[in-house]
């Protein structure tokens, strides 16, 4: 496992622990920045997060949202 991968995951590791149950996310945020973590580019239907750190990139990819085809819902305005 590379050092940036261990990095982000002991990174994230902490920023749970610490968090608060409620108004958490500004532990989730401040926590991996403090790290070396630069950038966190995401796409929420593949469910893939690229984090840019000062080690090197990592990517991590989740359970996708959908999977084959399946009806889009309508956007309303």
């Amino acid at each position: 496992m590379s050092k940036a991968i261990e990095n982000l995951q002991a990174t994230q590791k902490l920023a749970m622990a610490i968090r608060p149950k409620v108004g958490g996310f500004p532990y989730l945020a401040e926590t991996p920045r403090r790290a070396g973590v630069i950038r966190n580019l995401w796409c929420l239907p593949s469910c893939q997060s690229v984090y840019l750190t000062n080690d090197g990139p990592v990517v991590m990819q989740g359970r996708p949202l959908g999977f084959g085809s399946g009806r889009y819902p309508r956007f309303r305005s």
